[in-house]
């Protein structure tokens, strides 16, 4: 509630504006709402005197005309600046605001804010922070850059992002020799590939490349038949899954290279004279998480059974 304040000039005692005076009138009961009671504001004291002046004083956010009124008069006030919205004025401490649109506030502290849209957030910069987007995670991906719109990118982390040094017992690779027949029966035909029973197994365990190496020596597989020229043996890398194949089983299985032909250039001069080192390298696109097994497969020269492979060795290594 605003309270009126009267300023009676060259009189000790205050009235309520229900009876104004008159100048030359001395005050008199009959100029005051009867009956007093509480409440009212009416104070007389002292002798009684002569009111020559009444004015109103408002807070800033009124304007008032007509005052002082002298004689007789009316105070007229309004707003000062017309008000907006509806309902109870609001107070300094602790006010209660219902859907105001405040414009822009010099200073607002957002703490105990709550439900802000995402839309009302900034898009971030180099120097300021924003919204940004949520991006799901991805296997082996890192958040590499975000955009001035807020979006994540998401790559694979390339060997330049690395730091630091790797150390081979962190290197993950499934390598093993061969576990099968490492002196097979020598290929017995001329016209056709035979598997010769290695049955070598690796599993890949990361990228699932696989570099793989069988080597061994070619020897003479007795009774003297490679003495002639041109006796010899083709031969090739073989990967598969499942159950390994047999020595003398029909070729099957994935090629790994090409084939590689050894035959001797002229007779030999006995038996012991043949003795032919070979090494054979191909790398393997695997499944990582299967089992597979390596063999050779190999086809006569010139005389069946003739040649015949001897301490073969199987390396099987996952290079990354």
């Amino acid at each position: 509630m605003k309270r009126l304040a009267l300023a009676l000039l060259g009189a000790s005692a205050l009235y309520s504006c229900g009876q104004p005076a008159f100048a030359g009138q001395a005050p008199n009961p009959a100029n005051v709402s009867a009956p007093l009671t509480t409440g009212h504001g009416v104070v007389a004291t002292g002798a009684p005197g002569t009111v020559t002046s009444a004015a109103l004083s408002l807070p800033a956010q009124f304007s008032c005309a007509g005052s002082p009124i002298t004689g007789s008069g009316t105070f007229s006030c309004s707003w000062a600046t017309t008000p907006t919205g509806s309902g109870a004025v609001v107070l300094a401490a602790s006010p209660t605001l219902t859907t105001p649109a405040l414009g822009t506030p010099s200073a607002i502290n957002l703490a105990n804010a709550t439900n802000l849209p995402p839309s009302a957030l900034p898009n971030p910069s180099s120097s300021s922070l924003g919204g940004v987007e949520s991006a799901a995670a991805v296997s082996n991906e890192w958040i590499s850059s975000i955009s001035t719109s807020g979006v994540p990118a998401l790559s694979q982390p390339g060997f330049s992002n690395l730091s630091g040094a790797i150390a081979l017992s962190q290197i993950t690779a499934s390598a093993l020799a061969a576990t099968g027949i490492s002196a097979p029966t020598a290929p017995a035909s001329t016209s056709a590939f035979q598997m010769q029973g290695l049955a070598a197994a690796v599993t890949p365990a990361t990228s699932g490349e696989t570099l793989i190496t069988v080597s061994g020596t070619l020897l003479d597989n007795g009774g003297g038949a490679t003495t002639a020229a041109g006796t010899g043996v083709e031969y090739e890398i073989k990967y598969g899954t499942g159950t390994a194949p047999s020595n003398g089983a029909t070729s099957t299985g994935t090629t790994c290279n090409q084939i590689q032909i050894f035959t001797l250039p002229s007779a030999a001069a006995a038996t012991a004279d043949v003795a032919q080192p070979f090494s054979l390298t191909c790398k393997a696109n695997l499944t990582a998480g299967t089992a597979y097994w390596i063999d050779l497969s190999a086809q006569a020269k010139g005389t069946a059974s003739a040649m015949a492979f001897s301490a073969v060795e199987v390396l099987a290594a996952e290079i990354r």
